[in-house]
C-alpha cells in the first residue's frame, strides 16, 4: 500500500512538471528572420544590440558611485559583446559611452547568429535607422539657441531614444 501511494505521488510530480513544462511560452527570438534574411542577402546589416544590464539615465536618481557602477556593468556586457564577436566579421559603430546599455554594431549573418546565442546578455537586436537631423525643426523646439546662448553646449551628454511599440504592437498582432 505504502509502495502503491509512493509510485502514484512520484507519478503525479512527473506529470506535474510536464505540463508545467510544456505550458512555458516560447522565448521571442532575439532576431527577428527578416532581419537574418536581410544580412544574407546584403552581406551585413547595421544594428541597435540591447543589453541587459541595469540602467537609470543620468543624472537622476544616481549618486556618483552608483552611475560609476552602473557604467562599469554597461561596458563588462559590452565587452562580452566585443568578445564573443571575435573572429566574426564586424564593426562596432557605437558604444554610448557605456551610459546606455546599447550598441549599434555592424555584423553579417554570422555576427547575427552569435549575437542571437548571448541570450542574457543580450535583450534585443533590431535593425538601426539613422534618421537625418531635422535641426531646422528640431533646434527652435527645443530653444538651443537660448540653451548655447547660457553656455550649455552638451558636452558628456548621451542621449538615445529607443522606440518600442513597434515590436509590442508585433507581439499583440501575434
Amino acid at each position: 500500500m505504502i509502495r502503491r501511494a509512493g509510485s502514484t505521488l512520484i507519478f503525479s510530480a512527473l506529470l506535474t512538471l510536464a505540463l508545467v513544462a510544456g505550458g512555458r511560452t516560447q522565448e521571442w527570438p532575439l532576431v527577428t528572420a527578416e532581419l537574418h534574411a536581410k544580412a544574407s542577402q546584403q552581406g551585413a546589416v547595421r544594428v541597435l544590440v540591447q543589453l541587459d544590464a541595469p540602467f537609470l539615465p543620468e543624472p537622476g536618481p544616481l549618486t556618483p558611485e552608483h552611475a560609476d557602477a552602473q557604467r562599469r556593468e554597461i561596458a563588462a556586457a559590452q565587452s562580452l559583446v566585443r568578445a564573443s564577436l571575435s573572429g566574426i566579421t564586424h564593426h562596432v559603430i557605437r558604444e554610448f559611452d557605456g551610459s546606455v546599455p546599447a550598441m549599434t554594431l555592424s555584423v553579417g549573418a554570422d555576427g547575427l547568429r552569435m549575437l542571437e546565442s548571448l541570450r542574457g546578455v543580450v535583450t534585443r537586436v533590431v535593425a538601426d535607422r539613422p534618421r537625418g537631423r531635422l535641426l531646422v525643426e528640431s533646434s527652435p523646439r527645443i530653444q538651443a539657441s537660448q540653451t548655447a546662448a547660457l553656455g550649455y553646449d552638451g558636452t558628456g551628454t548621451v542621449i538615445i531614444v529607443m522606440d518600442s511599440s513597434t515590436l509590442a504592437r508585433a507581439r499583440i498582432a501575434r
